[in-house]
């Protein structure tokens, strides 16, 4: 850590989201889509939800362009002492540019699996905040007693969650560590298989629901 300190935050924040919402126009909606499995959008609406404050509150992520723009000048100033700027900044912009491309993957698992919800092929566990894929549901853990509705999770809703929160957190840190060997066969490969797997599961899904 620099000069020893302990007390680092990343621009992109634990959850690799951010707003405001970037100009392009595919890529805000993947980011949308990601904020409404996060919890923190209303799925139907798209207006802010309570969970928005508990984010903000434990900064998991960076909800204006200051916050973002602080730390990524952090970044910069320690990277530029061993390294060129210029180098610095084309490491972290390439890293900007994966995470657009993670969230693309991301987007479409989610949307697969929110259309089973919307179908009634899985119902809804009691937790979730709504009738939608929840990526937060690994905060509610907390050694209670299972009976809030996690003891029924779908193996699709699994996949899901691992996808964000192993396989897409591989990639997006390690590339942002400048290890792309890592991020492409631990983060994004994995991602392209689970994104493959949810599609899979939810043909069946549908199949086996058609003939009953």
């Amino acid at each position: 850590m620099p000069e020893g300190d302990h007390a680092n935050e990343t621009a992109w924040g634990f959850l690799g989201v951010r707003l405001p919402l970037p100009d392009d126009e595919q890529a805000a909606a993947d980011r949308v889509t990601i904020l409404k499995a996060l919890g923190v959008l209303d799925p139907k609406t798209g207006e802010a939800t309570p969970l928005l404050d508990a984010v903000k509150a434990v900064r998991l992520a960076k909800l204006d362009q200051e916050s973002w723009q602080i730390q990524r000048e952090k970044m910069l100033k320690n990277c530029s002492q061993c390294h060129a700027p210029r180098y610095a900044r084309e490491q972290l912009d390439m890293g900007d540019s994966i995470m657009s491309k993670a969230d693309r993957l991301m987007a479409e698992a989610i949307t697969t699996v929110a259309g089973l919800y919307e179908e009634g092929l899985i119902e809804k566990p009691k937790s979730y905040p709504a009738n939608y894929p929840f990526l937060l549901m690994f905060m509610q853990t907390n050694g209670q007693n299972w009976d809030t509705g996690f003891d029924d999770l779908s193996y699709i809703d699994q996949v899901l969650v691992e996808m964000y929160m192993k396989h897409r957190m591989r990639a997006y840190q390690a590339f942002f560590h400048v290890n792309p060997d890592y991020a492409y066969w631990y983060g994004w490969s994995e991602m392209t298989k689970d994104l493959g797997e949810i599609k899979e599961i939810a043909r069946t899904m549908r199949a086996t629901h058609a003939k009953n």
